[in-house]
């Protein structure tokens, strides 16, 4: 009876040394997501800018506005 209250006791100890590791995990995968979410945003709106400014659309768009 009294290894197990010792286990207990140690097991209790443990879970409130612990009680806010699922928070910091939580806390470091949003961490990691918002920076990847924001790579991935930042590189698609480059690309996106690299294809307005490329030099055969911009012909285009100023021989169409000619005609």
């Amino acid at each position: 009876a009294s290894a197990a209250g010792a286990t207990r006791g140690g097991h209790a100890g443990h879970a409130g040394r612990n009680d806010n590791a699922y928070m910091y995990i939580l806390f470091v995968m949003t961490l990691f997501a918002a920076t990847v979410g924001s790579l991935i945003l930042g590189y698609t709106r480059s690309r996106k800018v690299d294809k307005r400014s490329d030099p055969y659309h911009v012909y285009i768009k100023n021989r169409v506005s000619m005609i």
